[in-house]
Protein backbone atom coordinates (compact mmCIF):
# COMPACT_ATOMS: atom_id res chain seq x y z
CA UNK A 1 0.00 0.00 0.00
CA UNK A 2 3.05 2.30 0.44
CA UNK A 3 4.29 1.87 -2.81
CA UNK A 4 0.67 2.63 -4.01
CA UNK A 5 0.73 5.98 -2.26
CA UNK A 6 3.96 6.93 -3.45
CA UNK A 7 2.76 5.99 -6.94
CA UNK A 8 -0.31 8.51 -6.91
CA UNK A 9 2.24 11.02 -5.08
CA UNK A 10 4.39 10.89 -8.36
CA UNK A 11 0.89 10.89 -10.17
CA UNK A 12 -0.36 13.99 -8.74
CA UNK A 13 2.50 16.23 -9.39
CA UNK A 14 1.93 15.06 -12.99
CA UNK A 15 -1.79 15.61 -13.01
CA UNK A 16 -1.35 18.87 -11.76
CA UNK A 17 0.71 19.47 -14.83
CA UNK A 18 -1.73 18.48 -16.89
CA UNK A 19 -4.38 19.99 -15.31
CA UNK A 20 -2.49 23.06 -15.81
CA UNK A 21 -2.06 22.74 -19.62
CA UNK A 22 -5.62 21.76 -20.04
CA UNK A 23 -6.86 24.88 -18.11
CA UNK A 24 -4.73 27.15 -20.52
CA UNK A 25 -5.81 25.11 -23.74
CA UNK A 26 -9.66 25.69 -22.27
CA UNK A 27 -9.03 29.26 -22.32
CA UNK A 28 -7.54 29.23 -25.58
CA UNK A 29 -10.21 27.47 -26.87
CA UNK A 30 -12.73 29.89 -25.65
CA UNK A 31 -10.82 32.60 -27.05
CA UNK A 32 -10.78 31.23 -30.68
CA UNK A 33 -13.89 29.90 -30.56
CA UNK A 34 -15.27 33.68 -29.97
CA UNK A 35 -12.97 34.82 -33.10
CA UNK A 36 -14.96 31.90 -34.95
CA UNK A 37 -18.06 33.38 -34.22
CA UNK A 38 -17.02 36.43 -34.84
CA UNK A 39 -15.40 35.85 -38.22
CA UNK A 40 -18.83 33.60 -38.88
CA UNK A 41 -20.79 37.06 -38.49
CA UNK A 42 -18.30 39.52 -40.43
CA UNK A 43 -18.88 36.36 -43.26
CA UNK A 44 -22.51 35.95 -43.46
CA UNK A 45 -23.00 39.96 -42.98
CA UNK A 46 -20.59 40.56 -46.25
CA UNK A 47 -22.57 37.11 -47.82
CA UNK A 48 -26.09 38.76 -47.31
CA UNK A 49 -25.33 41.87 -48.27
CA UNK A 50 -23.93 41.18 -51.48
CA UNK A 51 -26.22 38.53 -52.45
CA UNK A 52 -29.07 41.06 -51.74
CA UNK A 53 -27.21 43.80 -53.86
CA UNK A 54 -26.76 40.81 -56.73
CA UNK A 55 -30.81 39.95 -56.46
CA UNK A 56 -31.89 43.80 -56.56
CA UNK A 57 -30.05 44.63 -59.46
CA UNK A 58 -31.10 41.17 -61.26
CA UNK A 59 -34.99 41.64 -60.46
CA UNK A 60 -34.44 45.17 -61.82
CA UNK A 61 -32.76 43.99 -65.00
CA UNK A 62 -35.47 41.29 -65.62
CA UNK A 63 -38.12 43.83 -64.76
CA UNK A 64 -36.67 46.03 -67.61
CA UNK A 65 -36.22 43.36 -69.86
CA UNK A 66 -39.99 42.11 -69.32
CA UNK A 67 -41.07 45.61 -69.78
CA UNK A 68 -39.25 45.61 -73.47
CA UNK A 69 -40.63 42.24 -74.21
CA UNK A 70 -43.96 43.59 -73.43
CA UNK A 71 -43.76 47.00 -75.27
CA UNK A 72 -42.41 44.77 -78.23
CA UNK A 73 -45.84 43.15 -77.80
CA UNK A 74 -47.77 45.56 -78.00
CA UNK A 75 -46.04 47.60 -81.21
CA UNK A 76 -46.51 43.89 -83.16
CA UNK A 77 -50.11 43.57 -82.43
CA UNK A 78 -50.96 47.39 -82.67
CA UNK A 79 -48.99 47.80 -86.10
CA UNK A 80 -51.20 44.49 -87.65
CA UNK A 81 -54.07 46.37 -85.79
CA UNK A 82 -53.03 49.10 -88.44
CA UNK A 83 -52.34 47.41 -91.55
CA UNK A 84 -55.88 46.20 -91.04
CA UNK A 85 -56.95 49.35 -92.35
CA UNK A 86 -58.93 49.41 -95.43
CA UNK A 87 -57.69 52.98 -95.97
CA UNK A 88 -54.37 52.89 -95.69
CA UNK A 89 -51.74 54.14 -97.94
CA UNK A 90 -49.85 51.72 -100.26
CA UNK A 91 -46.51 53.49 -98.82
CA UNK A 92 -47.84 52.91 -95.37
CA UNK A 93 -48.38 49.68 -95.85
CA UNK A 94 -45.18 49.16 -97.39
CA UNK A 95 -43.52 50.42 -94.27
CA UNK A 96 -45.70 49.03 -91.79
CA UNK A 97 -45.38 45.37 -93.22
CA UNK A 98 -41.88 45.76 -93.87
CA UNK A 99 -41.46 46.66 -90.09
CA UNK A 100 -44.05 44.28 -88.97
CA UNK A 101 -41.68 41.18 -90.51
CA UNK A 102 -38.18 42.31 -88.87
CA UNK A 103 -39.90 43.01 -86.08
CA UNK A 104 -41.41 38.85 -86.13
CA UNK A 105 -38.04 37.93 -87.32
CA UNK A 106 -36.33 39.34 -84.32
CA UNK A 107 -38.67 38.08 -82.22
CA UNK A 108 -38.26 34.89 -83.63
CA UNK A 109 -34.71 35.14 -83.07
CA UNK A 110 -34.92 35.95 -79.40
CA UNK A 111 -37.33 33.52 -78.97
CA UNK A 112 -34.60 30.66 -80.28
CA UNK A 113 -32.03 32.43 -78.63
CA UNK A 114 -33.96 31.45 -75.19
CA UNK A 115 -34.10 28.01 -76.32
CA UNK A 116 -30.82 27.29 -77.02
CA UNK A 117 -30.11 29.06 -73.60
CA UNK A 118 -32.43 26.82 -72.06
CA UNK A 119 -31.30 23.51 -73.76
CA UNK A 120 -27.40 24.86 -72.92
CA UNK A 121 -27.82 25.26 -69.30
CA UNK A 122 -29.88 22.20 -69.44
CA UNK A 123 -27.20 19.90 -71.20
CA UNK A 124 -24.28 21.71 -68.57
CA UNK A 125 -26.76 20.89 -65.54
CA UNK A 126 -27.29 16.88 -67.04
CA UNK A 127 -23.33 16.92 -67.43
CA UNK A 128 -22.67 18.26 -64.00
CA UNK A 129 -24.96 15.15 -62.85
CA UNK A 130 -23.04 12.99 -64.66
CA UNK A 131 -19.67 13.90 -64.06
CA UNK A 132 -21.16 13.84 -60.14
CA UNK A 133 -22.21 10.41 -60.34
CA UNK A 134 -18.84 9.43 -61.82
CA UNK A 135 -17.05 10.93 -59.22
CA UNK A 136 -19.51 9.45 -56.42
CA UNK A 137 -18.88 6.12 -58.57
CA UNK A 138 -15.51 6.55 -58.53
CA UNK A 139 -14.71 7.08 -54.75
CA UNK A 140 -17.47 4.65 -53.74
CA UNK A 141 -15.35 1.96 -55.79
CA UNK A 142 -11.92 3.10 -54.38
CA UNK A 143 -12.98 3.06 -50.71
CA UNK A 144 -14.59 -0.71 -51.58
CA UNK A 145 -11.22 -1.30 -52.59
CA UNK A 146 -9.66 0.12 -50.24
CA UNK A 147 -11.42 -1.24 -47.27
CA UNK A 148 -11.40 -4.93 -49.28
CA UNK A 149 -7.53 -4.92 -49.58
CA UNK A 150 -7.50 -3.27 -45.68
CA UNK A 151 -9.33 -5.75 -44.04
CA UNK A 152 -7.18 -8.54 -46.21
CA UNK A 153 -3.76 -7.64 -44.90
CA UNK A 154 -5.50 -6.80 -41.37
CA UNK A 155 -6.69 -10.47 -41.43
CA UNK A 156 -3.60 -11.91 -42.82
CA UNK A 157 -1.58 -9.92 -40.60
CA UNK A 158 -3.50 -10.80 -37.32
CA UNK A 159 -3.28 -14.12 -38.40
CA UNK A 160 0.71 -14.86 -39.29
CA UNK A 161 2.11 -12.36 -36.96
CA UNK A 162 2.07 -14.15 -33.79
CA UNK A 163 4.39 -17.11 -32.95
CA UNK A 164 3.13 -20.14 -30.71
CA UNK A 165 4.96 -18.18 -27.85
CA UNK A 166 3.26 -15.08 -27.96
CA UNK A 167 -0.14 -16.55 -28.20
CA UNK A 168 0.53 -18.32 -25.92
CA UNK A 169 1.38 -14.59 -23.67
CA UNK A 170 -1.82 -13.25 -25.27
CA UNK A 171 -4.00 -15.58 -23.94
CA UNK A 172 -2.32 -15.17 -20.50
CA UNK A 173 -1.86 -11.64 -20.14
CA UNK A 174 -5.31 -11.53 -20.90
CA UNK A 175 -6.60 -13.65 -18.56
CA UNK A 176 -4.41 -12.16 -15.50
CA UNK A 177 -5.68 -8.32 -16.76
CA UNK A 178 -9.32 -9.35 -17.42
CA UNK A 179 -9.35 -11.29 -13.84
CA UNK A 180 -7.57 -8.18 -12.23
CA UNK A 181 -10.11 -5.15 -13.63
CA UNK A 182 -13.78 -7.14 -14.28
CA UNK A 183 -16.15 -4.68 -13.02
CA UNK A 184 -17.53 -7.63 -10.70
CA UNK A 185 -14.14 -6.61 -8.88
CA UNK A 186 -14.64 -3.18 -8.39
CA UNK A 187 -15.33 -1.86 -4.41
CA UNK A 188 -16.65 1.86 -5.45
CA UNK A 189 -18.84 3.07 -8.20
CA UNK A 190 -15.29 5.08 -9.50
CA UNK A 191 -13.73 2.06 -9.66
CA UNK A 192 -16.30 0.01 -11.57
CA UNK A 193 -15.76 3.11 -14.27
CA UNK A 194 -12.59 3.26 -14.31
CA UNK A 195 -12.33 -0.94 -14.41
CA UNK A 196 -15.12 -0.36 -17.54
CA UNK A 197 -12.66 1.65 -19.51
CA UNK A 198 -10.11 -0.89 -18.92
CA UNK A 199 -11.50 -3.83 -19.75
CA UNK A 200 -13.09 -2.02 -23.21
CA UNK A 201 -9.18 -2.00 -23.95
CA UNK A 202 -8.27 -5.49 -22.88
CA UNK A 203 -10.97 -7.37 -24.70
CA UNK A 204 -10.82 -4.89 -27.94
CA UNK A 205 -6.78 -5.67 -27.90
CA UNK A 206 -7.35 -9.36 -27.39
CA UNK A 207 -10.21 -8.99 -30.43
CA UNK A 208 -7.31 -8.32 -32.52
CA UNK A 209 -4.33 -10.27 -31.22
CA UNK A 210 -2.35 -6.84 -30.04
CA UNK A 211 -0.29 -8.29 -27.54
CA UNK A 212 1.73 -4.78 -27.54
CA UNK A 213 -1.22 -3.17 -26.57
CA UNK A 214 -1.88 -5.47 -23.83
CA UNK A 215 1.56 -5.45 -22.75
CA UNK A 216 1.17 -1.58 -22.62
CA UNK A 217 -1.96 -1.92 -20.45
CA UNK A 218 -0.25 -4.54 -17.87
CA UNK A 219 2.66 -2.11 -17.79
CA UNK A 220 0.28 1.26 -16.97
CA UNK A 221 -1.66 -0.65 -14.44
CA UNK A 222 0.02 -3.76 -13.06
CA UNK A 223 1.74 -2.24 -10.04
CA UNK A 224 -0.71 0.29 -8.71
CA UNK A 225 -3.38 0.36 -6.11
CA UNK A 226 -6.68 1.68 -6.13
CA UNK A 227 -5.13 5.02 -4.77
CA UNK A 228 -2.95 5.42 -7.98
CA UNK A 229 -5.67 3.95 -10.17
CA UNK A 230 -8.18 6.73 -9.54
CA UNK A 231 -4.84 9.18 -10.57
CA UNK A 232 -3.98 7.20 -13.42
CA UNK A 233 -7.06 7.37 -15.09
CA UNK A 234 -7.91 10.63 -14.21
CA UNK A 235 -4.82 11.80 -15.70
CA UNK A 236 -5.56 9.70 -19.28
CA UNK A 237 -8.71 11.05 -19.09
CA UNK A 238 -7.45 15.08 -18.86
CA UNK A 239 -4.42 13.93 -21.77
CA UNK A 240 -7.73 12.52 -24.14
CA UNK A 241 -9.34 16.18 -23.24
CA UNK A 242 -6.01 17.90 -24.06
CA UNK A 243 -5.84 15.80 -27.18
CA UNK A 244 -9.17 16.56 -28.12
CA UNK A 245 -9.06 20.33 -27.99
CA UNK A 246 -5.71 20.49 -29.42
CA UNK A 247 -7.58 18.71 -32.66
CA UNK A 248 -10.56 21.43 -32.48
CA UNK A 249 -8.20 23.96 -32.38
CA UNK A 250 -6.18 23.35 -35.62
CA UNK A 251 -10.10 22.69 -36.95
CA UNK A 252 -11.09 25.95 -36.13
CA UNK A 253 -8.05 27.55 -37.04
CA UNK A 254 -8.47 26.18 -40.19
CA UNK A 255 -11.99 27.38 -40.57
CA UNK A 256 -10.77 31.18 -39.66
CA UNK A 257 -8.39 31.20 -42.39
CA UNK A 258 -10.64 29.97 -45.15
CA UNK A 259 -13.73 32.11 -43.69
CA UNK A 260 -11.10 35.45 -43.83
CA UNK A 261 -10.06 34.55 -47.07
CA UNK A 262 -13.51 33.96 -48.54
CA UNK A 263 -14.64 36.94 -46.93
CA UNK A 264 -11.86 38.48 -48.72
CA UNK A 265 -12.75 37.70 -51.81
CA UNK A 266 -16.20 39.07 -52.04
CA UNK A 267 -15.25 42.18 -50.74
CA UNK A 268 -12.77 42.75 -53.12
CA UNK A 269 -14.98 41.52 -56.07
CA UNK A 270 -17.39 44.01 -58.57
CA UNK A 271 -19.86 43.63 -56.69
CA UNK A 272 -18.49 43.57 -53.11
CA UNK A 273 -16.59 46.98 -53.93
CA UNK A 274 -19.89 48.41 -54.95
CA UNK A 275 -21.82 46.96 -52.24
CA UNK A 276 -18.94 48.82 -50.04
CA UNK A 277 -19.77 51.99 -52.41
CA UNK A 278 -23.31 52.26 -51.26
CA UNK A 279 -22.50 51.63 -47.79
CA UNK A 280 -21.04 54.37 -47.44
CA UNK A 281 -22.85 57.00 -49.92
CA UNK A 282 -26.44 54.98 -49.77
CA UNK A 283 -27.73 58.17 -51.71
CA UNK A 284 -25.95 56.68 -55.08
CA UNK A 285 -28.24 53.72 -54.95
CA UNK A 286 -30.33 55.52 -57.74
CA UNK A 287 -27.64 56.88 -59.79
CA UNK A 288 -25.95 53.00 -59.81
CA UNK A 289 -29.14 50.62 -60.90
CA UNK A 290 -29.40 53.93 -63.58
CA UNK A 291 -26.06 53.57 -64.86
CA UNK A 292 -26.37 49.52 -64.72
CA UNK A 293 -29.90 49.50 -66.80
CA UNK A 294 -28.17 52.32 -69.44
CA UNK A 295 -28.80 49.80 -72.23
CA UNK A 296 -31.82 48.84 -71.29
CA UNK A 297 -32.85 52.31 -70.69
CA UNK A 298 -32.18 53.55 -74.15
CA UNK A 299 -33.58 50.19 -75.84
CA UNK A 300 -37.23 51.11 -73.50
CA UNK A 301 -36.96 54.55 -74.76
CA UNK A 302 -36.41 54.33 -78.23
CA UNK A 303 -39.46 51.50 -78.22
CA UNK A 304 -41.55 53.65 -76.53
CA UNK A 305 -40.98 56.49 -78.89
CA UNK A 306 -42.30 54.02 -81.89
CA UNK A 307 -45.24 52.99 -79.74
CA UNK A 308 -46.74 56.49 -79.57
CA UNK A 309 -45.67 57.52 -82.83
CA UNK A 310 -47.64 54.68 -84.31
CA UNK A 311 -50.47 55.07 -81.96
CA UNK A 312 -50.61 58.39 -83.21
CA UNK A 313 -50.72 57.45 -86.46
CA UNK A 314 -53.52 55.12 -85.78
CA UNK A 315 -55.67 57.71 -84.62
CA UNK A 316 -54.13 60.88 -87.03
CA UNK A 317 -53.31 58.67 -89.83
CA UNK A 318 -49.87 60.35 -89.93
CA UNK A 319 -46.84 60.47 -87.55
CA UNK A 320 -46.50 62.98 -85.44
CA UNK A 321 -43.98 65.75 -86.61
CA UNK A 322 -40.98 64.81 -84.86
CA UNK A 323 -41.39 60.98 -85.05
CA UNK A 324 -38.48 59.36 -84.55
CA UNK A 325 -37.99 56.31 -86.28
CA UNK A 326 -36.38 53.33 -85.30
CA UNK A 327 -36.66 49.57 -85.36
CA UNK A 328 -37.44 46.76 -82.31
Amino acid sequence: MKNAHQKALILRTGLTEQEAALRELRSEYLEVSKRLKIERKKYFDTHNAISGLEKKIREQMLEEEEKIRLLKSNTIALVKEILRSKTLWSADRDFFESFLQKALEEQRDEKKEEQRAAREEERKRKNEEKREGERAKERYESQSRYYENTEDLVKEWLQNRLNKEEKAELRKLYLELAQKFHPDKAETGDETNIFNRIMQRINEAYKHSDIEELRRIDKEYRHFGTVALVELDFLNLIQKEIEFIRESLSSMDEQLTVLKATRRRLEHSEIGKIQKMLKKEPHRTGELFQALGEKNYQELSILKSIFEGFKFFKEKGKFPKHFLDGRI
